[in-house]
């Protein structure tokens, strides 16, 4: 618990001395204009998606609408007399980021995507789930995911999906953490310990969620006082879709009020499901009050599982074997902490410095600058060892 808790509040810290992109001579390339004088923001690293969120926390949605376009960086390629040649680097929309018109959703700002329609996470779940075709397995398209969640390129395979991979960490990193920092920072975990598990990986729709049909509220009788106009042909209402949500915690309808009860929870140091369905007093259209304490208690237990796998994943044999009972334990969470930032702030654009690995191998020497391994370079179980022997902890 307290682990978790002292996460929490340095992930608020951190966005608390993260510099905002409403520095326009900073950060140019957020604040220039596109079609119609809309403001147009490239991305170029993760940084300035944390940029653009503490634009938000200091102006009050500072940026009530921005086209979001990203920025790939020049690669390296070999020409045919064997030497080195640098690609031009390559730009492209992702889509764009705007407020909702309802003062209530002041912290939200809604993400749609290149083609102008509002992406809800079942319908990346859909997308997600159809690129694991042709040979390529859930498991690679968790890993294609991570990476460019990170900043980074994904495998070969995916380079034709990388624009639309975007839009999952864009949601994750700029709209979901304005809601609150722990949320995003969930979200990202979940999607590393997917890529990174030595196991099988969950299916896309058991982590974002799903659509269900509900009938409509009846709509209450008009008075019998009421004027009277010409009746119409009755028509059979259509359904209502709610979003259930899956093992990511920001997903569903109603998730932004179940999980302010979850970190309100956390906060106070009471996780029972007592005091987190105390805090849940409304529910999304098609649900009832009930059902949105028992979805906000799911949301609890699976931000512990997360929390709880990304923990079991971190190599602690070296801080173990340090003698005397102080310097084991700090070392221990030391490893712990480093874990955590590792997994999510990074993908947050929160960590400027990154870690590097204690042994290097050639093939992923493109990514050993990050401290990161390379999604389908190697096993998963070298993935793991990898990614968390790491040196200069902090």
């Amino acid at each position: 618990m307290e682990l978790l808790q002292g996460f929490n509040r340095e992930l608020k810290s951190a966005y608390a001395h993260a510099p905002s992109s409403s520095d326009k001579d900073r950060f140019p390339h957020l604040n220039s204009k596109g079609k119609k004088g809309r403001r147009r923001a490239l991305l170029k690293a993760p940084s300035d998606r944390a940029a653009l969120v503490a634009e938000t926390k200091e102006l009050g949605h500072g940026h009530r609408y921005a086209q979001l376009e990203a920025e790939l960086d020049a690669e390296l390629d070999t020409g045919l007399d064997g030497e080195s040649l640098a690609k031009p680097s390559e730009t492209y929309p992702i889509g764009r980021i705007q407020n909702p018109t309802r003062p209530a959703l002041w912290k939200e700002q809604h993400y749609y995507d290149a083609g102008g329609s509002f992406t809800p996470y079942p319908r990346e779940a859909e997308h997600l789930e159809s690129l694991a075709a042709d040979g390529k397995s859930t498991k690679d398209v968790w890993q294609a995911l991570d990476a460019v969640n990170r900043g980074q390129r994904p495998s070969e395979a995916f380079r034709a999906h990388e624009q639309s991979l975007m839009s999952v960490p864009t949601i994750t990193n700029i709209s979901e953490v304005q809601r609150s920092p722990l949320m995003g920072a969930g979200a990202n975990l979940e999607m590393a310990n997917q890529a990174h598990a030595l196991g099988e990986a969950a299916s896309f729709q058991s982590a974002f969620g799903y659509t269900e049909e509900r009938a409509r509220p009846s709509r209450k009788k008009a008075s019998p006082t009421a004027t009277k106009k010409k009746a119409k042909p009755s028509r059979k209402p259509k359904p209502l879709l709610v979003n259930m949500p899956g093992s990511i915690h920001s997903t569903g309808s109603g998730a932004v009020h179940q999980f302010e009860a979850v970190e309100k929870a956390i906060e106070s140091g009471d996780i029972s499901d007592a005091a987190v369905r105390g805090e849940v007093k409304r529910a999304p259209r098609g649900s009832n009050v009930a059902e949105a304490r028992d979805l906000a208690v799911g949301k609890k237990d699976a931000l512990l599982k997360t929390f709880g796998d990304r923990l079991q994943m971190t190599d602690i044999r070296k801080a173990q074997e340090i003698e005397g009972d102080g310097g084991r334990e700090a070392a221990t969470l030391m490893r712990l902490q480093s874990g955590l930032r590792r997994n999510t702030m990074t993908q947050m654009g929160l960590l400027p410095y990154s870690l590097r690995t204690l042994a290097k191998r050639e093939s992923d020497a493109s990514a050993s600058k990050h401290g990161l391994p390379v999604p389908g370079s190697s096993s998963s179980e070298e993935a793991v060892e990898g990614e968390t022997e790491m040196s200069g902890e902090d």
